[in-house]
């Protein structure tokens, strides 16, 4: 069957574009991997609109890592970060030819594997909800979401199969994409620092110093009134 599909495009292209093999042709692997990567960095800057405040913290953060896998908040701080990062790295990574068949595809089908992991659970417990996949500038079901992840897992693997393995690849340059991606995050989403609790014990110790204060002048006045009382009574 494999085999007469096979035939079938390559006869197609064969009619479409003479003696060029458009399955095999280097401008189709490099559509397939422009397209990849596109989806890929929508899906990371989608999840910080419309401003990393709303987008990552109060959307991706709280609403989908906390209370919806229930996360703690500090553990969810940099998992929102370092995925977002993650999916960055892969756009840019798959755009370039170092470890991209050793490494770079095999791990993003495997990202991909988790997420439609987590999206087929969704669906089983009848959530109907925005996944999340595009934050809120695309909101998506769970079903279209694992529609999407489906598509670009079969996509990669024809990637995989039409990729060489480049004998002389550098880790470094891998290392250093992935270690930029990192820094870009956390500098342009900065941790939240916990000056809110901080603040708040502070109020509260003032408030619980202010009724103790006024606790005693309260005392002090009923002390007063009654030394009062009792001179005149002397007098």
């Amino acid at each position: 069957m494999n085999h007469k599909i096979n035939k079938f495009i390559k006869t197609l292209s064969y009619q479409l574009f003479g003696k060029i093999n458009i399955v095999n042709s280097p401008i189709f692997l490099w559509f397939f991997r422009i397209f990849i990567s596109s989806l890929f960095l929508l899906s990371a800057f989608a999840k910080m609109y419309p401003s990393p405040e709303i987008g990552v913290i109060k959307f991706f953060e709280h609403k989908q890592l906390i209370d919806g896998l229930g996360f703690n908040e500090m553990f969810a701080q940099y998992l929102s970060r370092c995925l977002i990062a993650f999916e960055i790295f892969i756009a840019i990574a798959i755009l370039q030819s170092n470890y991209l068949k050793r490494i770079i595809i095999p791990v993003s089908i495997l990202l991909l594997v988790i997420f439609s992991s987590h999206l087929s659970y969704s669906i089983f417990q009848g959530d109907n909800s925005n996944c999340g996949c595009f934050g809120e500038l695309i909101p998506m079901t769970p079903i279209q979401a694992l529609i999407k992840n489906i598509l670009s897992i079969a996509i990669l693997v024809f990637i995989y199969k039409m990729t060489k393995i480049k004998s002389d690849s550098s880790m470094r340059n891998v290392v250093i994409i992935l270690l930029s991606c990192l820094l870009f995050m956390f500098i342009y989403v900065p941790l939240k620092s916990n000056s809110k609790s901080s603040v708040k014990v502070v109020n509260n110790q003032q408030i619980d110093n202010k009724d103790f204060t006024t606790e005693r002048l309260d005392s002090l006045n009923q002390l007063r009134d009654s030394l009062k009382v009792t001179k005149e009574d002397l007098t």
